[in-house]
């Protein structure tokens, strides 16, 4: 299974302009859109596929 980050049409802005991407803000709000309800901050992580205290901080 790919991992969330994966689908993110955006990925490769994102990779050429930061040094540790994350997800887009755009696949961000569309993860967030797709969801039954609100999501904790360590349920939007997880379901990012994101991992480590640099995306974690990246994301706050």
């Amino acid at each position: 299974m790919k991992k969330p980050r994966n689908k993110d049409p955006y990925a490769a802005r994102e990779s050429a302009r930061y040094e540790n991407p994350i997800p887009s803000r755009e696949f961000i709000l569309t993860v967030l859109g797709q969801s039954v309800g609100p999501l904790t901050a360590d349920e939007l992580f997880s379901n990012l596929g994101l991992r480590g205290d640099i995306e974690r901080e990246a994301l706050s």
